[in-house]
């Protein structure tokens, strides 16, 4: 098995549950755009293909896109033009509330399979 970096497994896993948690959202048929400043995490994501440690992560998220019949793309963009994950990932929500009045930000719970849960 190849060891992922921790940071780069956190990125991937916060992309794939903002598809996964996005798609209960929208109507059938709908588009999803992610911003990642992770070129990997883009890479991944965009061609569905990674380590096989990662995979179960790509297909669950792949299941829930099929099954809402969504269509998702993610982009990069620079971190230092990434002010509102920035903010986000320092705890400082006030800052980015102030920088995008009226936006909800809500507690995440990773999926269980990422907390050592078995599976049946």
């Amino acid at each position: 098995m190849h060891p992922i970096p921790l940071f780069f497994y956190l990125e991937a896993l916060i992309v794939a549950a903002a598809i996964r948690e996005s798609v209960v959202h929208l109507n059938w048929g709908g588009w999803i755009a992610v911003y990642s400043d992770n070129l990997n995490t883009v890479q991944i994501h965009n061609s569905l293909a990674a380590l096989p440690s990662m995979n179960w992560m790509l297909m669950d998220m792949v299941n829930i896109i099929l099954a809402h019949d969504v269509d998702f793309r993610v982009f990069h963009v620079s971190g230092s033009k990434n002010t509102i994950a920035d903010h986000l990932s320092c705890l400082h929500n006030h800052d980015t509330s102030n920088t995008v009045p009226g936006l909800s930000i809500q507690s995440f719970q990773p999926p269980q399979r990422t907390l050592g849960a078995t599976e049946k």
